[in-house]
């Protein structure tokens, strides 16, 4: 049964089947979402997960092109000074990438309530014994095992959000 001050949510196994209902207080799971902070947070995590290993090469970083390919008047043609210019085939990127971190920071009093936003808007919890055996060794199986919050909020189980 669930008063006022809880929230009902689906429970299901690892396997995906259905486990009943659980109440979860509503102090925590039924505040307002704010998807404004939810989105910042998203962001800032897939962010994170960037590499930022792209480079190109820069006109002083090609290889060659020390010399300048013909004099610079009397021959009728464009001046030039070297053949790894830019507006050259084989040449250097004016402006391409260089390897930087993507890392976005966020107000620590705002990691909280995005977290619990990321969390009320699952509509499903999955538990998972912590004892259990999985069946096979993927990592779709593993996942929910992996996923847990810590042990007192959920005694003896796993819990985790799954998306939707």
């Amino acid at each position: 049964m669930a008063d006022s001050s809880t929230v009902q949510v689906n429970v299901v196994d690892a396997s995906g089947k259905a486990r009943g209902t659980l109440d979860l207080d509503a102090a925590v799971f039924g505040a307002p979402i704010h998807g404004a902070l939810l989105h910042q947070a998203v962001v800032r995590e897939l962010n994170g997960q960037r590499a930022g290993t792209h480079d190109t090469k820069g006109r002083s970083e090609v290889s060659g092109g020390g010399k300048k390919p013909w004099k610079q008047k009397g021959t009728g043609r464009a001046r030039q000074g070297s053949i790894r210019a830019t507006q050259w085939k084989g040449g250097g990127k004016p402006f391409g990438p260089t390897p930087r971190k993507y890392g976005q920071a966020m107000p620590r009093q705002a990691r909280w309530p995005s977290c619990q936003a990321a969390v009320i808007t699952g509509s499903t919890v999955a538990v998972a014994r912590r004892d259990a055996r999985l069946a096979g060794r993927r990592s779709r199986d593993a996942r929910i095992a992996r996923s847990g919050v810590d042990s007192q909020a959920c005694g003896d189980e796993l819990c985790g959000v799954r998306r939707r």
